[in-house]
């Protein structure tokens, strides 16, 4: 399959039902590589810089590209450091990014480097203790300056291990730290910022099981408390905090090469407890969920065809969930990125799915109210997962299949 030679700028109408005939696409460029697993960032200004990620014939690349909100079209830009995919990207307090571990070859990598907004350039860092990929990097808050990575896959060769060891980064020493405090060995889970600054891990996969455990991090005792299980486990979700300081969790699987769940579940942290919301449209797995300024929770990506590649979008007035437009294409590993103001969400790139592996260079600019009404789903069952299930055993892992190989490796 060809890759796409351009970029569509995707807006809804107001109107309550569409139909083919709606004019809601206009071309807006170009990115010139295609690639998926890559880091998004929003930039001061608006615009969205794209870095690295994998590209054809599953090789990483280190191509920077810089979409210019106000000329609606992509430049290419200085290279990052090193080419890789599937690195954990946050922000900084100076409003500079980090991109932490994450695959230079299909093996877990050790890299770490730095935008810095202001100056334009790219900083090779102190590398992590440990190369992992699938873990997550979170930002802590209250003037710490701190980064916590947790969990992730340290995959090397035909062999992965799970693992439990968690680091610290001190921005300021340009230091990594092991705690001595280790968490529950995990991959594919997340790690969602509360409003008390503690940082709720949730589920992901341990060998040979996905996980309902869940833990808190306290930055201020560095140490780690158990917390309620999820109601069922979970792995390859998303987990978003909403304005109303709970947390969704949408999206992923309850068992390695499983279908895709539709059952959502909400945390309540004041309570410590977590409840079932209500059931998705369809099946969400190498997904992005962004939090809309208005409160509501805009899903896109991986509802396996022949099921229409429809946004999914969660009112928590309302709590329910209905379909929202459709996606120029059905893609997953992509990024997503709020746009400052009302000017909507930019879906960059991603992976197909097609029968071969492909990646798109397209990009879709949801603006609008994005929702049309959908009939409630049925039952709180799935839906097929995608690409990551039978997976022939001569197939070359690229992508979102490394982290096939990774599950399917021999673990120590």
């Amino acid at each position: 399959m060809g890759h796409l030679q351009r970029t569509l700028l995707f807006t809804p109408t107001r109107r309550m039902h569409m139909s083919k005939d709606d004019p809601i696409h206009t071309c807006a460029g170009a990115m010139h590589i295609a690639r998926a697993l890559h880091s998004a960032m929003r930039l001061p200004n608006g615009d969205v810089l794209v870095a690295g990620g994998i590209t054809n014939g599953g090789l990483a690349t280190d191509s920077v590209e810089r979409f210019s909100l106000d000329q609606r079209e992509w430049k290419q830009q200085p290279p990052k450091q090193k080419a890789a995919f599937s690195q954990l990207t946050v922000i900084l307090d100076d409003g500079s990014f980090l991109l932490v571990g994450g695959s230079q070859t299909g093996e877990a990598s050790d890299h770490v480097e730095r935008f810095d907004t202001i100056r334009s350039c790219w900083t090779t860092l102190c590398s992590l203790q440990v190369a992992r990929f699938s873990h997550t990097a979170t930002s802590l808050w209250g003037g710490t300056n701190k980064v916590l990575v947790i969990g992730g896959n340290h995959l090397k060769g035909d062999t992965g291990k799970v693992l439990d060891i968690v680091e610290l980064y001190d921005v300021a020493s340009d230091e990594w730290h092991q705690l001595g405090e280790r968490s529950q060995a995990r991959m594919t889970h997340s790690a969602t910022l509360l409003d008390s600054g503690k940082v709720l891990i949730i589920g992901g996969y341990a060998p040979d099981q996905a996980l309902a455990h869940c833990e808190l991090f306290d930055p201020q005792t560095g140490r780690f408390e158990p917390t309620t299980p999820l109601p069922a486990p979970r792995m390859q979700h998303t987990a978003t905090l909403l304005n109303n300081g709970q947390v969704m969790v949408a999206g992923g699987t309850c068992m390695p090469f499983g279908e895709s769940a539709l059952e959502s579940f909400l945390y309540d942290p004041l309570a410590d407890t977590w409840r079932s919301g209500p059931p998705m449209q369809r099946g969400h797995q190498g997904h992005t969920a962004t939090l809309l300024p208005d409160g509501r929770l805009l899903l896109a990506g991986h509802t396996r065809l022949p099921y229409r590649p429809s946004t999914e979008l969660y009112d928590p007035r309302k709590d329910a969930w209905v379909l929202g437009s459709e996606l120029n294409e059905p893609r997953f590993s992509h990024s997503a990125t709020l746009l400052p103001g009302d000017q909507g969400v930019l879906l960059c790139a991603g992976q197909l799915l097609t029968p071969d592996t492909a990646y798109t260079r397209s990009c879709e600019h949801c603006c609008g109210p994005l929702a049309q009404p959908a009939e409630p789903a049925q039952g709180t069952g799935s839906m097929p997962s995608g690409p990551l299930e039978n997976l022939p055993a001569n197939r070359q892992f690229h992508g979102l299949d490394a982290l096939s190989a990774a599950l399917a490796a021999p673990q120590q």
